[in-house]
């Protein structure tokens, strides 16, 4: 489940549909430059990094982006470097889904 209807339902509600279209050019700025950066992140700043990411997509009900996240700042915590690429994808099928979701 790439989106979470119950969470992006009360973000609506909380912010108004008006405002959801200036969150989601936030969202895709600031996270996108953090997914961006991920593969080259210090692995002892790692940890962190997912951690604002997973965040990011749990406020805006991105489900499926947040607990890859959630496993890969767990993962970095433990000294494995979890595969970028991956979270990546994710961030952008995600986002594609949700910003179709609310056109």
């Amino acid at each position: 489940m790439l989106i979470d209807e119950s969470r992006l339902s009360t973000l609506i509600s909380d912010v108004g549909a008006d405002s959801l279209g200036e969150l989601l050019d936030i969202f895709e700025r600031e996270t996108g430059q953090k997914i961006a950066s991920l593969a080259a992140c210090p692995p002892e700043r790692l940890s962190a990094a997912y951690h604002f990411v997973k965040g990011s997509a749990q406020n805006l009900g991105l489900a499926e982006l947040a607990a890859l996240c959630r496993q890969a700042e767990h993962d970095a915590a433990r000294g494995v470097i979890p595969d970028a690429a991956r979270v990546r994808d994710c961030f952008h099928a995600s986002f594609a889904a949700l910003r179709a979701r609310c056109d």
